[in-house]
């Protein structure tokens, strides 16, 4: 679920399973239904985010979205950048190519993983156009509502060889899961000729502050206790570099604020804001 402040005295919240947003006003009072179809060429919009000149950015699977195959065989997807008028047909604005995928089964039972530390794409919007990720290298590009392509971001980031902690990730990424018969699965998932790229993808996820800035999350492997993410001002000059505890998850980048959720050693969840002093941004080169 994602709430959206949508014209000024809307909000909206999403409502995946059912393929809808609810709007209301700023008051609690309920509104309206719209609902999100699926059509011939794609599977159903999950929204997540919106244009302010008009209509929602989506995101829908190419085609029926539905994974088969034999076990081994490696499963691509396409997802379409969608946006929705609120009143007029989808528009793609981007196809991008998902992390790719490979048929496991073990005991009967088929499922689905992504192949570890392959790059996947990421988008955000500043509310004019979309900004996309693709995980491989440190590269964003912007996009605007004619689907074109209006500008490449680019900046420094050092290379990591998976070789040098495949070892390391394997018994983390076994670690992480609790069932034993899913362990199991997973550990024959990861004794097959799987197509593990050379290096650490270097973007993990892509974030747009009140001020158009844009926040890029590097890649961030499972025993770091840092998220590190880079900040480029909105026509793509390189900021800073930040760190932030790996445990955040960052809901909101606010003009002075930044918003996270936070889980301590009970299971026990809160939402905090810290205060985020942008003329003294430490900067790590």
């Amino acid at each position: 679920m994602r709430v959206y402040r949508f014209r000024g005295d809307t909000l909206a919240i999403t409502d995946v399973a059912n393929g809808r947003l609810n709007l209301y006003s700023l008051d609690g009072q309920f509104g309206r239904t719209v609902s999100m179809t699926a059509s011939e060429r794609f599977g159903r919009p999950g929204v997540f985010g919106h244009f302010e000149a008009d209509g929602w950015f989506a995101i829908a699977a190419v085609g029926s979205g539905i994974l088969r195959g034999a076990p081994g065989e490696r499963v691509e997807m396409d997802h379409a950048y969608l946006a929705i008028p609120v009143n007029g047909e989808p528009k793609v604005l981007a196809v991008v190519n998902d992390r790719p995928r490979v048929v496991n089964e073990l005991g009967g039972v088929t499922h689905y993983p992504y192949v570890p530390l392959t790059p996947g794409p990421s988008a955000a919007v500043d509310g004019k156009s979309l900004l996309v990720a693709h995980g491989a290298e440190a590269e964003v590009r912007r996009i605007n509502l004619a689907g074109e392509i209006t500008a490449i971001y680019r900046w420094e980031m050092p290379a990591r060889p998976v070789s040098e902690i495949w070892d390391r990730f394997q018994d983390a990424y076994l670690a992480d899961i609790d069932d034993e018969n899913d362990r199991r699965r997973y550990a024959r998932f990861l004794e097959r000729d799987l197509p593990i790229p050379k290096t650490v993808p270097a973007v993990e996820s892509v974030a747009v502050d009140r001020l158009g800035n844009i926040w890029v999350l590097r890649y961030t492997l499972p025993w770091e206790r840092e998220a590190t993410w880079d900040v480029l001002s909105p026509e793509g000059r390189w900021l800073a570099t930040i760190a932030i505890p790996a445990s955040f998850n960052v809901l909101e980048f606010g003009r002075d604020r930044v918003l996270v959720r936070e889980v301590d050693d009970l299971g026990i969840e809160r939402v905090s804001q810290y205060r985020l002093h942008r003329d003294s941004l430490p900067i790590k080169r």
